[in-house]
C-alpha cells in the first residue's frame, strides 16, 4: 500500500512545473534491471507509483500523447453540437439573412462573433451592433446565451448586455439556428415588449416620449460606429 500522490492532475504533473510526492511501499520490489525502465541507484525500495513518477519524469513526449487523448475525448463529447454549429455556419455563408452576420472565433466552434445592421426607417438604422453568443454542449436542444457587446438603449437589453427575450428562454426550440437567433434580435430593436422590460428607463421612454427616446438610441448608433 502506499500514500496517495499529492499534487494536481497528471497533465499539469507532466506538462507543468515537478511537483513533490510521498510514495510508501510495504513490500519490496524487485531491482529493476530493463533498460526501458528507471532504476533507482540509491538500491532503495521501488513501488509501481514511484516507477510510475520516475517514468513520467523521462518520458516528456506523454504529455502531447495526453493532450491528444484528452482532445479526442472532447471531439467526442461535443460532435453532436459541433456538426449542428458547423450546419449553421454554412448557412449563414451560403445564405445569410440581410442585416445579419455571425461566425465562431477561430478554434473553437461554441463561440461565435455576431454583428446585426440596425433595420432601415427606424432609431436603430445603420448601427452596426456587435454581439457575443456562447453555446453549450446541449445545443440546439439548450439554447445559446446572447449578449451585446456594443452600447445599447432598449427596453429588451440589461445594461449588462444580456438580451430578455422568450426564444432565447421558455419558447427557445431546437429547430431555431443562429440565422433565426439574430433575426429575432433584430426585429426585437424596432418591436420591444415594454411588458417585461430588462431597461425600465427605455421602457418607459419609449411609451411617454418616443423622441427623447429616439435620441437615446440614436447615440448608440454613433457609438456603434467607434467600436
Amino acid at each position: 500500500m502506499y500514500v496517495p500522490m499529492i499534487g494536481p492532475s497528471s497533465t499539469s504533473v507532466i506538462c507543468g512545473q515537478p511537483h513533490q510526492y510521498m510514495v510508501r511501499c510495504d513490500q519490496a520490489a524487485p531491482r529493476l534491471v530493463n533498460s526501458s525502465r528507471p532504476q533507482d541507484d540509491t538500491g532503495s525500495k521501488l513501488c509501481s507509483a514511484e516507477h510510475h513518477r520516475l517514468l513520467l519524469e523521462q518520458s516528456p513526449r506523454l504529455c502531447s500523447q495526453i493532450a491528444t487523448s484528452h482532445d479526442a475525448g472532447l471531439a467526442r463529447m461535443s460532435t453532436a453540437a459541433r456538426r449542428r454549429l458547423m450546419r449553421d455556419f454554412k448557412r449563414m455563408q451560403t445564405d445569410p439573412p440581410a442585416g445579419v452576420s455571425a461566425s465562431p472565433i477561430p478554434d473553437n466552434v461554441m463561440t461565435w462573433n455576431a454583428v446585426i445592421i440596425g433595420p432601415a426607417d427606424t432609431p436603430f438604422e445603420d448601427g452596426t451592433f456587435r454581439l457575443v453568443m456562447q453555446f453549450e454542449e446541449q445545443y440546439p436542444n439548450k439554447p445559446p446565451q446572447v449578449k451585446f457587446i456594443s452600447q445599447m438603449f432598449h427596453p429588451n437589453v440589461y445594461a449588462t448586455g444580456e438580451l430578455c427575450l422568450d426564444i432565447l428562454q421558455n419558447r427557445w426550440s431546437p429547430t431555431y439556428d443562429v440565422a433565426a437567433v439574430l433575426t429575432s434580435i433584430q426585429s426585437l430593436l424596432n418591436d420591444p415588449n415594454t411588458g417585461s422590460p430588462a431597461n425600465v428607463e427605455a421602457s418607459n421612454l419609449y411609451k411617454d416620449n418616443r423622441k427623447e427616446y429616439t435620441k437615446r438610441v440614436r447615440e448608440t448608433v454613433e457609438k456603434s460606429w467607434e467600436d
